[in-house]
């Protein structure tokens, strides 16, 4: 017993019909993982730019759109999700959670480690975030935005694919 014959004509239609597929999807090469941290371009909150800093990652998904991030400073954790949609050559985010993970305050401030307020975070997230692509689809650089006393933008570069789609 041998192979089963195979169409050779039907493998060349169904290998070119999905390599157009993918080449009239652009949001393709914009799927997977992103890492990268906000850059910081005004201070008021008393703190270096090093103590405020947040770091994270952005994972875009093909299933519904759907995206997480998260960001953290060294006591806080911020986990958002949401929807995200591409125009021209702009990633939008469309928050749909803003989840704040954290010590009490009594314990950051016993830690003496500096912290952003939950209201100032919360606030630097109601409004959409918008990414700039670079050319070669591999840098975000998202528009200036304000999180409480910090001013600045994201900066995040490609990793790699997503890992899983399961984002709740």
């Amino acid at each position: 017993m041998g192979f089963p014959r195979v169409n050779l004509g039907v493998v060349v239609a169904v290998a070119a019909t999905a390599l157009l597929i993918g080449c009239q999807n652009p949001s393709i090469t914009y799927l997977g993982n992103w890492t990268g941290n906000f850059v910081i371009t005004q201070n008021k909150s008393g703190f270096t730019d090093k103590q405020m800093n947040l770091r994270g990652y952005l994972q875009i998904y093909n299933y519904d759109q759907k995206f997480k991030m998260e960001v953290a400073n060294p006591v806080q954790k911020v986990k958002l999700t949401g929807n995200w949609e591409l125009n021209k050559q702009q990633i939008l985010l469309h928050f749909a959670s803003v989840k704040i993970e954290q010590p009490t305050k009594d314990l950051m401030k016993a830690m003496n480690h500096p912290y952003l307020e939950d209201r100032a975070l919360k606030a630097g997230f109601e409004q959409n975030i918008i990414f700039d692509v670079n050319k070669s689809h591999t840098k975000l650089h998202g528009l200036l935005m304000s999180i409480g006393p910090l001013t600045g933008h994201f900066e995040l570069q490609k990793t790699g694919p997503a890992r899983s789609p399961g984002i709740g």
